[in-house]
């Protein structure tokens, strides 16, 4: 049995994507067979396609060609042995690779039962970006009420999910981003208060607005070199957390920056992947997709769907996220 699928042939722009029949996965021991109704795209997507990670860790540099996506909704159509009857035909999120696909093959412990009338395009969003957002905030540090959280590229996938969490938690959310109309898209999801870093230095805006205090908590996915002034940016036992390079690694010494800017606050840095809970806590995986699940049927969070593309037009949707226009998520739709 056959399937559409993209597929990354190589690394490189996106002529390198194919739409194309591939064979159908079959599900072996204790894996499901989903019929996936919606995905995603994210910059991260873009990154892995380019050969941004080349030389990295197999998570980040995965071997070519293959289907790229890592999160999705659908129904259970199969399952392998050891997977009880009852999950035939049900409604999941389903975190895992290769998704961009019209069938993904994944672990029952990767698969969690979508309430009735939650809708597919907005489900499909929390194996990657929410999931993400919950275990930076729960995981990488331990967020609490009353912080002070500054947090990048705020009108994307993972930063609207930051956002929209960490307004949930208490925390006061300075958004981060690279126009006037993103600054808007993220006050919208609940931001306290927004930098537009195209006219305004974030570093200087972060202690205004803090009152020369700082922040108690940076999520930073762009890195480069302007995570140097992230550092002075840092109140008293603060954390800057990186969990992406969309500008590739500093060019300055930050551990040096560190040294002289950081160490009378006890400020620290720290490093995270979604991967890594993945492989050490997976039973964390699905506690933190049943919460989130919950928070959206309350209404509490509501993922952005920005554009709906099929499947045919996965390039389409990198050529999006790649022109910055992007507020929120782009969904593909088999």
């Amino acid at each position: 049995m056959t399937m559409q699928a993209v597929i990354a042939t190589r690394f490189g722009g996106t002529e390198v994507l194919e739409y194309r029949e591939v064979g159908r996965p079959v599900p072996g021991a204790g894996q499901l067979l989903v019929k996936v109704i919606a995905s995603a795209v994210g910059y991260g997507d873009t990154l892995i396609r380019a050969g941004a990670y080349r030389g990295g860790p197999a998570s980040h540099a995965p071997a070519l060609p293959m289907i790229l996506g890592f999160q999705a909704s659908g129904i259970v159509e199969a399952a392998g042995a050891g997977v009880p009857a009852e999950w035939l035909g049900r409604r999941v999120v389903v975190n895992a690779p290769h998704t961009n696909a019209g069938f993904v093959v994944c672990p029952l412990q990767c698969a969690v039962p979508m309430p009735a009338g939650v809708d597919f395009g907005e489900a499909t969003l929390l194996p990657n970006f929410y999931l993400t957002a919950y275990h930076l905030l729960h995981t990488a540090v331990a967020a609490r009420a009353g912080q002070t959280a500054v947090v990048y590229a705020a009108a994307g996938g993972c930063g609207t999910a930051l956002v929209q969490l960490g307004r949930h938690l208490g925390l006061t959310i300075i958004a981060v981003a690279s126009s006037a109309e993103k600054c808007a898209f993220a006050q919208r999801q609940g931001a306290d208060h927004v930098v537009n870093h195209g006219e305004s230095n974030v570093r200087d805006a972060v202690l205004q607005l803090t009152h020369g205090r700082g922040a108690d908590l940076i999520f930073n996915s762009v890195l480069g070199d302007a995570v140097l002034q992230d550092v002075e940016a840092l109140g008293v036992y603060g954390r800057l957390v990186v969990y992406g390079q969309a500008q590739g690694l500093p060019q300055g010494d930050l551990f040096r920056k560190f040294m002289e800017s950081g160490v009378a606050n006890s400020t620290a840095l720290v490093l995270f992947s979604l991967w890594t809970v993945m492989q050490h806590e997976p039973q964390r995986i699905v506690q933190a997709l049943e919460e989130l699940l919950q928070l959206l049927v309350a209404g509490r969070i509501r993922p952005q769907v920005y554009a709906r593309l099929p499947l045919a037009e996965v390039a389409r949707a990198h050529e999006l996220l790649e022109s910055r226009r992007v507020l929120g998520s782009v969904v593909v739709e088999p």
